[in-house]
């Protein structure tokens, strides 16, 4: 339909001999969809599309916002809860469409091609193994037989999401 991105509403006009005749209603403009693959982020990738279609609709212009730097900050905010809660919270892939605004108004948000948060040897997100770490690592802290946290286990939290998702 004309080649633009936009979801268009359109009307059915009448039908003549060759078919249908439609007209254009309302358009409304998005940006590029982007692939999730498997890293359980559809809240991240939701919210920033919702944020980069509405720059859009308000005409800021077109922006490619970083889905990832939401991940990271969002995941080491849990770890926090998880951690002070002594593993009674629920800590897994994914996270809600809120964290997105959360994050953002913590600590700002990062374009795409500044943060594209895979440092892993894959082209698309693949967050098993990182899923996988994270728990078993914070697991590991809060099982600790000292029963005292270490001044050092947020950074070393911290630096495995680093490895994998970027400086």
């Amino acid at each position: 339909l004309n080649g633009l991105p936009g979801l268009i509403i359109i009307a059915q006009d009448e039908k003549n001999e060759g078919g249908y005749i439609f007209t254009t209603q309302k358009e409304v403009k998005y940006t590029p969809i982007k692939n999730q693959n498997r890293s359980g982020t559809c809240w991240s990738y939701s919210g920033t599309g919702f944020l980069e279609c509405e720059l859009l609709r308000l005409g800021k212009g077109e922006y490619d916002l970083s889905d990832m730097w939401i991940v990271k900050k969002a995941y080491s905010d849990k770890a926090d809860i998880y951690v002070r809660m002594h593993g009674n919270f629920n800590f897994g892939a994914g996270g809600a469409f809120i964290d997105v605004f959360n994050v953002i108004q913590k600590y700002g948000i990062m374009p795409e091609e500044i943060f594209v948060g895979n440092e892993y040897g894959t082209d698309l997100p693949v967050h098993a193994e990182l899923d996988a770490i994270l728990k078993a690592y914070l697991d590991a802290v809060i099982t600790n037989p000292n029963k005292k946290l270490t001044t050092a286990w947020k950074r070393g939290y911290d630096a495995v999401l680093t490895a994998y998702l970027g400086e």
